[in-house]
C-alpha cells in the first residue's frame, strides 16, 4: 500500500531489525521522512487519499514514534524538510499540483495546533515542486522544468520571512527536470559556496 512507516533498529555492526510499522489509514504514500536537528519529532509527508498531507510524530521513544498532529493537504505533499529560522521550528513542504506550491508551517508540538501552515508560495505549474533544501534563512525550490528557485526566508538579502518569502532568484537548467539540489560550504575555508 505505501501506507507504513517502518522504524528500524540497527546493531552495532549495522544489522537492521525492523521494531515498529506505523500503519496511516488513508494514506497512498508515504513520500519522505525526516528526524529533526535534536531527534526529538518525526514528521512525513503523505500523498493519494484522504490523510494525505503532513504527520508529525514525536521521538520520545524513538523505537515507537508518538502521534501527534496532522495537516491535510488535499492532493499531498511529496516531500517535506525542517528548516530552523529565528529559534523556531518550521516545515518547508512541496505541495503537489494541480495546484503546485511551497507551503510553510511552523511546529510547535506544545501549541494547540501542533502544524500551523503560515503561507503558501506558488510554484508554476511546469510540473510543479520536488524538494526543498534549506540552509541560512535561504530555502532553495527544486521546481521541475522552471528550475531552482531561491526565496529568502530569513536570511535578510532581501527581507524575507517564513511568512513571507521573498524571491532571490531563479535558474534553469538545460533540460530542465530539476529534482534536487544541496548547498555545500567550503570546510576548509567557508569562503567558497556552492
Amino acid at each position: 500500500q505505501g501506507n507504513a512507516l517502518k522504524v528500524w533498529h540497527l546493531s552495532a555492526g549495522g544489522a537492521p531489525t525492523l521494531v515498529d510499522s506505523l500503519i496511516t489509514a488513508g494514506i497512498g504514500t508515504v513520500s519522505d521522512v525526516e528526524v529533526s536537528s535534536d531527534g526529538a519529532w518525526l514528521v512525513f509527508s503523505a500523498e493519494n487519499g484522504g490523510s494525505a498531507g503532513l504527520h508529525l510524530y514525536s521521538l520520545a521513544d524513538p523505537a515507537h514514534p508518538a502521534f501527534i498532529a496532522n495537516y491535510a493537504v488535499s492532493t499531498g505533499l511529496h516531500t517535506a524538510t525542517f528548516g530552523y529560522i529565528g529559534g523556531k521550528r518550521y516545515i518547508f513542504a512541496a505541495k503537489n499540483p494541480a495546484s503546485p506550491a511551497l507551503m510553510i508551517f511552523e511546529i510547535d508540538p506544545v501549541a494547540p495546533s501542533p502544524i500551523a501552515l503560515v503561507t503558501t508560495v506558488p510554484v508554476p505549474a511546469n510540473y510543479g515542486h520536488h524538494d526543498t533544501f534549506v540552509r541560512d534563512g535561504l530555502a532553495f525550490v527544486c521546481a521541475w522544468n522552471t528550475g531552482v528557485r531561491i526565496y529568502d526566508v530569513g536570511d535578510g538579502v532581501a527581507g524575507g520571512t517564513p511568512l513571507a518569502p521573498q524571491l532571490i532568484s531563479t535558474f534553469a537548467t538545460s533540460g530542465g527536470e530539476v529534482h534536487n539540489a544541496w548547498w555545500f560550504h567550503n570546510p576548509v575555508t567557508n569562503q567558497k559556496k556552492y
